[in-house]
């Protein structure tokens, strides 16, 4: 009689993480490193600036990357407004939808998400920085 148990050797599917970095990415590398010993695999790794030098661990590590500036939402010298700023939340946002992450863990991520993003991807966010994702 077959067993409808999984074998004991099986391997349980990995989980597919997102990370979100804005500077040297110390935490992206100490995720890269652990990944494989929680069965997780690091599928994309986004930057809030195109000069982090997270984006060279990225690369390094063979993880794509892809820069998500502020500066292409608002007009030169001027603060971002309200809904420049709901707007680099959405595109955001829709990038990552497409990735279909598990687990988005906010490692060193400089700027404050809004609700609507931290709603939008409830349950599934990690913040390693001190702040609060949407704290204002």
């Amino acid at each position: 009689m077959a067993s409808s148990l999984p074998a004991a050797t099986e391997a349980k599917p990995s989980r597919n993480i997102v990370v979100l970095i804005s500077g040297s990415g110390t935490n992206l590398q100490a995720l890269i490193d652990a990944a494989p010993s929680f069965n997780a695999r690091i599928t994309h790794v986004i930057s809030s600036k195109s000069s982090a030098h997270g984006l060279h661990r990225a690369t390094k590590a063979g993880i794509p990357t892809h820069v998500h500036s502020m500066l292409k939402y608002k007009t030169p010298n001027q603060r971002i407004t309200l809904e420049q700023r709901q707007k680099f939340d959405m595109d955001l946002g829709d990038f990552i939808e497409k990735l279909n992450p598990d687990l988005i863990v906010l490692a060193g991520w400089m700027l404050i998400l809004g609700k609507e993003f931290v709603h939008r991807f409830e349950g599934k966010i990690i913040n390693l920085h001190p702040s609060l994702p949407g704290d204002i």
